[in-house]
């Protein structure tokens, strides 16, 4: 994978150090690595500025498990691979820890592996309105009601038409990674 997209966690890397050790790296293994313009200035020895046409093949976030679903929706929409450097508390989504982050010349020698995995949207119908998560769910989508009172009825229906109704709380649905 020759053609990276780094997407630093400016709350998370406020003085980009992790992220000019990456660009570094991945550079130093031969790769472009592209940016987007408010990072580039910082890191530019290293980086490409970013525009859309940019030939990505890999998506390397560095951050948390919400930056890695932040970027996710890029990566989904491009059918690239999206690989985490965690820099959150969890780490759950990320594939490499800071302490180990030379375990991404791995990426240069072809000693990985991308690995599918299964998405969740939501939608919900509330009075005939309808609300779309802008966000797409890798581990969990939990759905529950706007008051502490009492219990809400919900009503789910598969893509074939067929409903069933519950009355609870609220509701869990979680992929194979499920919940943490």
């Amino acid at each position: 994978m020759k053609n990276i997209l780094l997407i630093p966690n400016r709350l998370k890397d406020k003085d980009l150090d992790i992220s000019l050790r990456v660009a570094r790296l991945l550079t130093e293994e031969g790769a472009c690595v592209y940016i987007d313009g408010k990072c580039y200035q910082d890191l530019r020895e290293y980086t490409e500025p970013f525009v859309e046409e940019s030939p990505i093949e890999l998506v390397i976030v560095i951050g948390g498990d919400g930056s890695i679903l932040d970027a996710a929706k890029y990566a989904i929409e491009r059918k690239i691979p999206i690989l985490g450097v965690n820099l959150g508390k969890v780490g759950y989504l990320s594939e490499v820890d800071i302490d180990n982050i030379n375990l991404l010349k791995k990426l240069f020698t072809d000693e990985f592996f991308v690995e599918d995995k299964m998405l969740l949207e939501a939608e919900a119908i509330t009075k005939g309105i309808i609300t779309r998560s802008d966000r797409l769910a890798l581990n969990d989508i939990i759905i529950g009601h706007d008051t502490f009172l009492g219990i809400a009825e919900f009503k789910l229906e598969k893509s074939g038409g067929e409903t069933v109704k519950y009355r609870a709380d609220g509701i869990i649905f979680a992929t194979p990674v499920g919940p943490y």
